[in-house]
């Protein structure tokens, strides 16, 4: 069955709405009666400062936020003659057709949100035919999350733990289709100083592409690519790491 965006964006509310942080908490904010309708919610801000009336506090600053300036500092440059009827924004990462260039990044223990978590979510990716990065510290075990997506899951990891390489191989045996190894932070949040080695250890030891998380230099990005991984994320962990509050997108190319 066809899924248009608006329907995804119906059935990514109502998996929201059916959260009993939304039906039985407390909140600080306004009465339940002001939570817009479901429809009404076109981006992903909305749903922020919907999901700031309905949840707790301390889970609402727990997955609230990010680095906007940058992106608030950017406009489209409108152009003239130009037909926009038709654009195409199918993108082919590691042989896979996506829908368009957007992932859903790894957040962990979910279930904290919502009853379902990860398999929520899993879900809801599949609905907008998007990659989901399922986080090492998960509420559902991989295999499950990936059994209830149809489109490609990778599994997020970090570099610091004991059990890394067990750990990536559980995930190729659950049918993930990449990883993603986070570096320079701690399972912990912690900034932590990790050796390359890790990285062509784990590319070694699985058959599915490797993608390093925590580049924010064109040379990391070469040393990642000579050490075995096939892709990387321009991250500072939440500002965790690089401290002259550099953001990621702002080391990008232009």
């Amino acid at each position: 069955m066809k899924v248009d965006r608006r329907e995804s964006l119906r059935q990514f509310g109502e998996f929201v709405t059916r959260s009993p942080a939304v039906t039985s908490q407390p909140s600080a904010g306004p009465t339940a009666d002001r939570v817009a309708p479901v429809l009404e919610l076109v981006n992903v801000p909305e749903f922020e400062s919907m999901a700031k009336l309905v949840l707790p506090p301390a889970q609402y600053d727990a997955v609230s936020g990010g680095h906007r300036q940058s992106f608030d500092r950017m406009t489209f440059r409108q152009r003239l003659m130009v037909y926009a009827m038709d654009l195409d924004l199918t993108t082919e990462l590691f042989g896979h057709q996506m829908f368009a260039p957007i992932i859903v990044g790894p957040v962990a223990n979910q279930g904290a949100l919502h009853p379902e978590g990860e398999l929520g979510t899993a879900r809801g990716a599949s609905a907008a035919k998007a990659v989901m990065v399922a986080a090492q510290q998960s509420s559902y075990p991989i295999d499950q999350i990936v059994a209830a997506s149809t489109e490609p899951v990778w599994f997020q990891l970090y570099a610091d733990v004991s059990t890394v390489l067990d750990d990536a191989r559980r995930a190729v045996d659950a049918g993930c289709r990449a990883l993603c190894l986070t570096i320079g932070v701690s399972s912990d949040q912690r900034p932590v100083r990790t050796n390359w080695d890790v990285v062509e250890q784990v590319s070694q030891a699985v058959d599915i592409p490797l993608v390093v998380k925590g580049v924010m230099n064109v040379d990391d990005a070469r040393t990642a690519g000579q050490s075995g991984a096939q892709g990387v994320v321009v991250s500072s962990h939440g500002g965790l790491v690089g401290g002259d509050n550099t953001l990621p997108i702002d080391v990008l190319p232009a």
